[in-house]
């Protein structure tokens, strides 16, 4: 589901985040993990409630690493905010209910194949 929620064929990516700082974002916040897992397995708009806020969190992350808050809509406001900060449409995360809408279009199965699947191996690399 990573593959899918961060940009796809189908699904839109987040402005000026590529998957690699994508990964390295996945990989500093591991919390995410059960989102996708969750997700991938049961595409229910219930699931999505349930799993938005680490969903948040990682978009929070994906866009500064150093920000301590939880949601986008606290977060945009944030860096909005910040001082010698240029502001540009990639420099923002998207509002929560664009992030709702993102993760209502994500494909209803996993695009990580059996071998790839972090859902799989979760409780060995941990």
């Amino acid at each position: 589901m990573f593959h899918a929620f961060t940009g796809c064929d189908t699904v839109s990516c987040f402005g000026g985040r590529g998957k690699k700082t994508a990964w390295d974002t996945w990989t500093t916040y591991g919390d995410v993990t059960p989102a996708f897992c969750a997700l991938g397995a049961m595409p229910d708009p219930r699931a999505i409630d349930e799993w938005m806020q680490p969903l948040e969190r990682f978009v929070v992350l994906l866009y500064d690493r150093t920000s301590t808050e939880e949601g986008v809509n606290q977060a945009r406001k944030q860096l909005f905010s910040k001082k010698g900060r240029a502001i540009d449409r990639y420099s923002l995360p998207p509002t929560q209910a664009a992030l709702i809408q993102h993760t209502n279009s994500l494909p209803g199965w996993s695009l990580l194949g059996p071998n790839d699947d972090p859902c799989s191996r979760a409780s060995v690399t941990k």
